[in-house]
């Protein structure tokens, strides 16, 4: 494949929130060059995509912390690697194979030589008394070369790389070199020194300079770094071709345990370097100690020539008895002349006066030292060589005190975490392969293009294989479960009971075993649903009703605009023309009166409050229905829950006092009293319901079995009580939970979601949203759901609509806090008319609360996108009647419309099923 298959290959896989994030080496390079060659013939294979998924995964433990662009007033450092990471330059094929050559094992093997010759070479050639520096300069030269090449390459090439730690390391270690290559600022191998070379120069200055020098030098140590991970990875490289099948059962746990290892020594590593760089700065500041053995005797000698010549010679023989005993001392003396300060002439030397020590074979191991008439030339090579020496091992215990304690302190961890992975993944695959035996020994049919390769596939593919294929098992075993009573004697069945733990005391009817009666109920429900088409449905006028059929199923539906009769009469024909009232309704001419007489019961128990009216209730009921329908709610919801969702939203409300619950505790009202301050007017509204429900005239669900009775009740009560505003928040976070565990499954059912899934091989793996909703604890929340959207849209209507129904719910708030003021209590902030400004909370409620509410339910149910974009025009609306009233300041407005776009955005989003 190309170098342009492979990018685009390593942009595709190696993001999630850094999409321009470098090849990583050693086994995930491999295998992101693998998936690139893949892609290119095999788009549709099941093990290019299981491949793939691996790649991604490995992608990202080896990318460890992923840069993130930032801002240039984040900082000048933040600033240059963004700017870095948008260049041209950087997406590039070159970039792209810098980064490739960087990475190999064969440039880390140069760079690791050249970093062992920068380390050592110095030092290496003074104890070794090299004469020259010729090759000395040109094997430093190379590997200065090296490392400003690799430099300048991870620069322009690795965002993460630039103003690092490491990046100002290598810079200082580099920089460091020109004080070790002659021709630059390093001294000369066929060159003396002078002892007063430094004569002038402050001793502390001196020894900073020293000390500066060291630190600087020990920068390159940084590198050190690079043999950690050129070993992991080599061990890495030695297990995979040894045992290139084991590797592929562990490939994630062996780049974790890479990860880890570096990442460890790395820390070990900049420790002992920190250490090592500033410990010799602590010496700057002691005592100065220096050995003035040698400058004395040179002005002893110099002096007693001055004074008479001939004495020189037994003079210079102390001296050299003097040195004898030392590593060090004189081999050659001269009288002569000093020079501009800086150069001696000799003009006589002085033969056989007993010196021991001979010159040396490198003449930079030379020290001179002279007053302005005498010089003495002594013989430092044993000093220079114990000096290397002793450097050298400096660098050797540094080297192994980093590679020795980092991994070890990686192996630690490896055996405290990485193994136990390791055995996890292999008991994952052992555990696909008895479950792949036992789901075909069961039965389940298994699909040709979809046989699992358990010894190749990823881990992460296997593992959802293997939950996938639970679930199968799970279900054959439940239906197994399922036992058939019939013919069983009573005792058999109470032993059943008892083992799964059923409370009935008596004989349970089953589906098979059920009373005459219910038989017969069923029936007529049956034969109802035949001939129920047939009946004469009601229909809806304007000049009766007070609204027409498309008016009622329109965001423009206005129960305000009714008058008491009308809503008792769309009250009948919402119930009754419900389809899911087949479950209830066996299509007897009775039933009609009963549901008559239900409503209009219902209706005299509510309350004239400007909000919480029986338009109200007439008003959720209409959107329960709406609600229901866009939802599909007959997919997932049984036509006994429907119908009790209808139910509880006509009754929802019922003898609302127009006071909220905080009013009813903080006054000690008997409902708070009687339910404990929980939901007492949730409580309150069910027990109505339930005293109403139970009267003959008004008995509803009469003819439901005691089953069926339970269910409803259940559903009714719990529909109620989530009405309760205090359950908001939760409910809207168990809505997104809902969207993000199942999120494959609505991103698929999405446009073009079908088509572009069928090629992978997880099609068969993706179930319907509908099941999805199925699910006990999900249908259960979608009826809450349900409920409570219908109760709070208000919002999400058409403006006329929206803004009558926000006035309302204003002015009952106002009266509330009326009341408040007149008895001294705490004034709930929305209900203060002397200080709420009305456009900005409805600004606010939206906002906080009804907007994050529809859009978590957008992405599960697309269908209700309208309510979406009915908030998002009615925000807009608010605003605008904002600034017109409040005439507010340009800080103050684009506040509240960044406010506003953000709401508008969330909508938008949701409606697009975008992830913002």
């Amino acid at each position: 494949p190309t170098p342009a298959a492979h990018m685009s290959s390593k942009v595709h896989y190696a993001t999630l929130d850094d999409p321009e994030q470098g090849l990583t080496s050693g086994r995930s390079q491999e295998l992101l060059l693998d998936a690139g060659e893949d892609a290119s013939g095999q788009e549709n294979s099941a093990d290019n995509s299981a491949r793939s998924d691996e790649v991604n995964l490995l992608l990202q433990v080896k990318s460890g912390l992923s840069f993130k662009p930032n801002h240039p007033e984040d900082g000048f450092a933040h600033w240059a690697r963004h700017r870095v990471q948008e260049s041209e330059f950087y997406h590039s094929i070159v970039a792209w194979r810098i980064r490739s050559l960087m990475q190999g094992r064969i440039c880390t093997g140069i760079m690791l030589c050249a970093l062992a010759a920068a380390l050592l070479l110095p030092d290496l050639s003074k104890l070794l008394e090299i004469p020259s520096n010729v090759w000395t300069d040109l094997v430093m030269s190379v590997a200065m070369s090296l490392f400003l090449c690799e430099m300048l390459a991870l620069s322009f090439t690795d965002a993460n790389y630039l103003f690092s730690f490491f990046h100002i390391m290598d810079f200082i270690g580099t920089a460091s070199m020109v004080f070790d290559i002659s021709f630059l600022l390093g001294g000369r191998a066929n060159e003396p020194h002078f002892s007063n070379e430094s004569s002038s120069s402050p001793v502390l200055l001196l020894r900073a300079s020293r000390a500066a020098r060291v630190s600087a030098r020990a920068g390159r140590l940084t590198r050190i770094l690079r043999v950690c991970r050129f070993l992991m990875d080599y061990g890495d490289m030695d297990e995979s071709s040894s045992s290139n099948q084991e590797t592929k059962k562990t490939s994630i746990a062996n780049v974790i345990s890479v990860q880890l290892s570096t990442l460890l020594a790395t820390r070990v590593a900049s420790l002992v370097i920190f250490l090592v760089m500033v410990m010799p700065l602590f010496d700057v500041m002691s005592f100065p100690q220096k050995d003035f053995a040698l400058e004395t005797w040179v002005e002893q000698v110099s002096m007693v020539n001055q004074e008479d010549e001939a004495m020189t010679t037994h003079e210079l023989r102390k001296m050299a008895h003097f040195f004898s005993s030392h590593s060090y001392g004189p081999f050659a003396a001269c009288t002569g002349r000093l020079i501009d300060g800086d150069v001696f002439i000799c003009e006589k030397y002085f033969k056989d006066w007993g010196q021991v020590h001979t010159e040396p074979v490198r003449i930079a191991s030379e020290l001179l030292v002279h007053t302005d008439t005498f010089l003495v030339n002594f013989n430092m090579a044993r000093p220079v060589k114990v000096k290397a020496a002793v450097n050298l091992m400096s660098s050797f215990f540094t080297i192994v005190v980093m590679v020795v304690f980092g991994l070890a302190l990686s192996n630690a961890v490896t055996d405290l975490a990485v193994s136990p992975l390791e055995r996890m993944l292999g008991t994952v695959r052992e555990m696909a392969s008895t479950v792949f035996r036992f789901s075909s020994s069961i039965g389940q049919e298994e699909d040709v293009q979809e046989t699992t390769d358990i010894d190749n596939a990823g881990e992460m593919i296997l593992l959802e294989k293997v939950v996938e294929k639970l679930a199968a098992i799970a279900s054959v075993q439940a239906s197994a479960e399922n036992v058939d009573t019939e013919g069983m004697d009573n005792e058999d069945i109470g032993v059943l009971n008892m083992l799964k733990g059923n409370r009935a005391r008596g004989i349970r009817s089953t589906s098979k075993q059920k009373t005459q009666d219910e038989l017969e109920i069923i029936e007529r429900r049956k034969e109802t649903k035949k001939t129920r088409g047939f009946r004469p449905q009601p229909t809806l006028s304007f000049q009766k009703d007070g609204v027409d059929e498309d008016t009622y199923d329109s965001f423009a539906f206005d129960a305000f605009a009714l008058s008491n009769s009308q809503l008792g009469s769309l009250a009948f024909y919402i119930m009754v023309s419900a389809n899911s009232g087949s479950t209830i309704m066996l299509g007897e001419e009775e039933e009609d009166k009963v549901l008559q007489r239900f409503c209009a019961e219902v209706q005299k128990v509510y309350q004239p409050n400007p909000f919480h009216s029986f338009a109200h209730a007439i008003d959720v009921l209409a959107n329960t229905v709406r609600i229901q329908n866009l939802m599909e709610a007959d997919t997932f919801l049984s036509d006994l829950e429907q119908f009790s969702l209808l139910i509880a939203a006509l009754g929802h409300d019922m003898a609302h006092p127009g006071k909220n619950n905080v009013f009813l505790s903080e006054v000690g009202h008997e409902l708070a009293i009687k339910y404990n301050d929980n939901s007492p007017l949730e409580n309150m509204h069910c027990s109505l319901l339930y005293q109403m429900l139970v009267k003959p005239e008004t008995a509803l669900l009469k003819n439901l079995s005691p089953e069926d009775y339970k269910e409803a009740r259940k559903v009714i009560v719990e529909a109620i009580l989530h009405t309760d505003m205090i359950g908001h928040q939760s409910m809207v976070k168990e809505l997104s939970l809902m969207y993000q565990i199942n999120s494959e499954v609505f991103r698929a059912s999405g446009p073009g979601g079908r088509s572009s899934r069928k090629s992978t091989i997880y099609a068969h793996s993706i179930a319907e949203p509908v099941e999805v909703f199925k699910k006990p604890e999900n249908r259960a929340l979608s009826i809450y759901t349900i409920l409570h959207s219908a109760d709070v849209s208000n919002p999400a209507r058409e403006w006329a609509v929206t803004k009558r129904w926000a006035e309302a719910c204003i002015e009952e708030f106002f009266a509330q806090g009326d009341q408040e003021k007149a008895l001294g209590i705490p004034v709930q902030f929305l209900n203060d008319r002397d200080k709420l400004n009305r456009p900005n909370s409805q600004i606010g409620f939206i906002e906080f609360m009804i907007a994050p509410f529809f859009a978590a339910q957008i992405w599960l149910w697309p269908a209700l996108f309208e309510f979406g974009d009915h908030m998002a025009t009615n925000i807009s609306n608010w605003e605008a009647m904002w600034l017109e009233e409040t005439k507010p300041t340009e800080e103050e407005a684009e506040k509240v419309h960044a406010r506003v776009a953000k709401v508008k955005e969330t909508l938008s989003y949701a409606s697009l099923r975008i992830a913002s």
